[in-house]
């Protein structure tokens, strides 16, 4: 998203529809897993954080949604079927999108989180 965008939901208005209900759906599932997460704009993407320490980064590029950060060690042999690299996943918006995957790297980022404290 070239236009600078202040808030979440002004990021999540200037997506096209089909794209929005997809975050949209990881917004739910980031709210499930971890209720007291507050999200922001941050490098550009959409940011989901608690206490300060980030969840997951999601950003939206023309063919696909990226998911942004360090790529946990417990799911690099699940990322054959991905584009990754080092600090990023792209999932084709083409494809199906791994709603149960995410969810899992949601899960487990909020642990991490949780060993923190």
């Amino acid at each position: 998203m070239a236009d600078e965008v202040l808030t979440a939901e002004g990021y999540l208005e200037k997506l096209p529809e089909n794209i929005r209900e997809i975050f949209l759906k990881i917004r739910k599932i980031v709210r499930a897993v971890v209720p007291d997460a507050k999200e922001t704009i941050k490098w550009g993407v959409l940011g989901h954080y608690l206490g300060g320490q980030k969840i997951l980064l999601v950003g939206a590029s023309k063919n696909h949604l990226g998911l942004y950060g360090r790529i946990p060690e417990a799911f690099k042999d699940r990322l054959d079927n991905y584009k990754h690299s080092k600090g990023c996943i792209q999932f084709q918006y083409k494809d199906p999108i791994p709603y149960d995957f995410i969810e899992e790297i949601v899960r487990h980022e909020a642990g991490l989180l949780d060993k923190e404290k």
